[in-house]
């Protein structure tokens, strides 16, 4: 059986994301109550169809559920909605995942939705986007780093053992609390909007107790990195990359 990861971190591009992933931080807080709890899991699980984090699946599969997103599964699945009105949340979700928020091709999604529903909603929008992807990439970057680096059936290119491990060691807890917060959440039945709106955003709080420390060292460890190599050293933000372990196997793979 073959374990399938299509995205996930390497130190340097983790330093320069977790600097991205701070400034838009506060959109995330002001989509709780910017957005319905429809629009914003439609955003976060059209974002995650492009990333396949199951962490992030288990997690905003429930928060849909509970806020009466129709078929949560076909939105994480193909980052499309059977509802009119969310489907362009589902379009800049999925548009931003495949891209990592970057390019023309976002912009241009983001100015529809913008056009539609108005700039707050699509900066709402960009905050989730911008949190599931960090969600995402840190669930797969845990996942591979055991599943694959300990495992030894993959190392793919970029693998640092002492980052994994570090970047393991600081985030594991919270996706155990993930977890069993999925877990909980799997009771639950619908929720109204005020009640939804104020889980979500005391949801955005653990999470950045450890993005902001992350993105500190981020910003200084960026500085210095920048520094020390001119003005062309550049990492990928996000980097695309795709592992697939077979036992027994080991594949080197390509960015």
């Amino acid at each position: 059986m073959s374990v399938k990861y299509d995205k996930m971190w390497t130190w340097q591009s983790a330093l320069v994301d977790h600097v991205r992933i701070l400034q838009h931080l506060h959109y995330f807080f002001i989509s709780s109550f910017v957005l319905t709890g429809e629009q914003a899991e439609t955003t976060a699980l059209s974002v995650n169809s492009a990333n396949k984090c199951p962490y992030c699946k288990g997690l905003h599969g429930e928060l849909a559920r509970i806020n009466g997103v129709a078929d949560p599964k076909k939105v994480d699945e193909t980052g499309q909605s059977n509802n009119e009105e969310l489907q362009m949340f589902a379009k800049y979700g999925a548009t931003f995942g495949r891209n990592n928020g970057l390019g023309d091709e976002v912009k241009k999604a983001y100015d529809e939705l913008a056009s539609k529903h108005g700039e707050s909603a699509a900066n709402a929008a960009e905050g989730v986007s911008y949190t599931i992807l960090w969600g995402s990439l840190t669930g797969n970057t845990i996942n591979s780093f055991i599943f694959n680096t300990l495992g030894k059936n993959s190392k793919r290119e970029g693998s640092n053992f002492i980052f994994e491990l570090l970047f393991t060691l600081w985030y594991g807890c919270l996706f155990i609390l993930l977890k069993l917060v999925t877990w909980l959440l799997s009771f639950l039945p619908k929720i109204p909007r005020v009640p939804s709106q104020v889980l979500a955003f005391i949801m955005g709080f653990p999470a950045s107790m450890f993005i902001v420390p992350c993105a500190i060292v981020g910003l200084i460890g960026s500085f210095i990195l920048f520094h020390l190599n001119g003005e062309d050293s550049k990492f990928e933000p996000l980097p695309a990359v795709t592992v697939t372990c077979e036992p027994s196997e080991t594949t080197p793979l390509k960015d």
